[in-house]
């Protein structure tokens, strides 16, 4: 035996022991073990045992502190040699925890992305949806006219931009530069734009990038929750007024809103822009019911309408027409401000219908 774990024949005792969880009783290890009053202890091992030798009195006090678990004093002779000790979890109860994040809409983490919403998106939400997506850095803009505008990214854009609304492609006529997205920047929470390589997920049409336009959600056994919103412009003598409400019960919850803008023909420093006046229209409802916890179902809809006006004088017939625009410091046909919308014009509807079931098993899921 070792000089180190011999017992000093003028201090012959020993406390020998083992400590436990109270609730689950498995051994704790490193549990530390003092002489109360010294600096004389141990560390229990793996299995929860210890053993201090070489004590010259008979009885003493001792520590036992765990992290996590009650600490305790307790008095030891030795009529008892060997020791049990059960250390209580040291549980504490908090009044409240709260734990916020942003939910990643992409799915994919490394990709590079950049948003937009809460309060940049509000300021321009009067604006159109290719004006609104400028906003993030990056994307620029490609306009056939005053109300026309379609967003560009890495120099690409229509068909080789593509547009995710509400988790599905936005089907609409991207592929020329003459149809801007039918979408009410208005009403959607917010605006993510996806760039980098790891867009070809998504497929060739995202070959410039990737446009995921988010709406509100309102989740179950939320008070009722709305907005009103007004904006007003001079130019063009506009106005918009856009609505939404929403509330979560335990089981369903429902949200709904709406905006209507009119806007009549714009104005230039020298002149009137005739015939650049818009009317828009757009709603959507969205209902989640939660039957049971295990199944999840989701209905939407939207729809957008929108007329647009498109200045009379950028459209000609023939050269001779052309030559003669191209001599005068005003565009033809201009005449006093006004709010009709004559030919030419772009006259645009379009329907959004979304349906999702989700199922989550014990060890499978399903989602539809």
């Amino acid at each position: 035996m070792s000089a180190q774990n011999a017992v000093s024949t003028d201090c012959p005792y020993s406390i020998r022991g083992k400590v436990y969880d109270a609730k689950t009783k498995e051994p704790l290890p490193f549990v530390a073990v003092q002489l109360t009053g010294t600096t004389k202890g141990i560390s229990t091992g793996d299995d929860g045992s210890f053993e201090i030798l070489s004590l010259c009195d008979e009885d003493y006090d001792l520590t036992f502190n765990y992290l996590g678990y009650k600490s305790i004093v307790h008095h030891h002779d030795f009529h008892h040699p060997f020791l049990e000790i059960f250390l209580a979890p040291d549980e504490y109860l908090l009044q409240s925890i709260v734990v916020e994040a942003t939910a990643l809409q992409s799915g994919l983490s490394t990709l590079t992305s950049s948003r937009l919403s809460g309060e940049e998106l509000a300021a321009v939400a009067s604006e159109s949806f290719g004006d609104a997506v400028s906003k993030i850095a990056g994307v620029g803009t490609l306009k056939t006219g005053q109300n026309i505008v379609k967003p560009i990214i890495h120099g690409l854009h229509s068909n080789r931009v593509l547009i995710i609304n509400n988790g599905l492609r936005h089907e609409f006529q991207n592929w020329g530069e003459d149809h801007a997205p039918e979408i009410d920047a208005s009403l959607i929470d917010n605006i993510e734009v996806v760039k980098g390589a790891a867009t070809v997920r998504f497929g060739p049409d995202a070959l410039g990038g990737v446009i995921l336009v988010n709406p509100a959600k309102v989740e179950l056994s939320s008070p009722w929750q709305g907005s009103v919103r007004l904006h007003g412009r001079t130019n063009g003598q506009a106005g918009e007024g856009t609505v939404k409400l929403g509330k979560g019960f335990k089981r369903w919850s429902i949200l709904g809103g709406g905006s209507w803008a009119k806007q009549g023909d714009l104005r230039a420093a020298e002149y009137q822009l005739t015939n650049t006046g818009k009317e828009e229209s757009s709603y959507f409802g969205e209902l989640h019911l939660h039957p049971f916890s295990k199944l999840d179902v989701e209905v939407s809809y939207s729809r957008f309408e929108q007329e647009l006006g498109i200045l009379s004088g950028s459209v000609f017939g023939n050269l001779d027409d052309l030559r003669r625009a191209l001599a005068v410091d005003t565009p033809l046909y201009t005449i006093p401000f006004s709010y009709d919308i004559d030919q030419p014009k772009q006259v645009v509807q379009h329907d959004l219908y979304k349906a999702s079931v989700r199922y989550v098993g014990e060890h499978q899921s399903l989602h539809v």
